[in-house]
């Protein structure tokens, strides 16, 4: 599938940060993935996983960044991501992300059990 474009395109964002995301991270990016998430598995990839917050890694930059999860597609396995506060979208293999464990869960994620 379609990698995730190289850095260097993504504007820094300014804008105030969702109420849901309850997260440390800023728009900046942050070194480390906000206390309380969790990694990305391949039990979570699913239509419920539309609307959650979630902390995406930019090897190139080694920072974390929040986005939220807009939509997903059963069939190729993708979701399209929002970088909060919400400028920039992405389309996202999800199956890529998992293996290079480059998302993490905002806890209150609902949970496919």
């Amino acid at each position: 599938g379609a990698k995730a474009a190289a850095g260097g395109n993504k504007r820094k964002q300014e804008g105030v940060m969702p109420q849901e995301y309850t997260g440390t991270g800023s728009a900046t990016g942050s070194k480390t993935p906000s206390p309380g998430t969790r990694q990305l598995m391949h039990l979570d990839v699913s239509p419920l996983l539309v609307g959650a917050m979630a902390e995406l890694f930019w090897p190139d930059d080694g920072l974390w960044y929040p986005v939220r999860i807009e939509r997903f597609d059963p069939g190729t396995r993708t979701a399209k991501i929002v970088y909060l506060p919400g400028l920039e979208e992405e389309d996202l293999d999800m199956d890529d992300i998992i293996r290079d464990g480059h998302m993490m869960l905002q806890q209150s994620a609902p949970r496919p059990f």
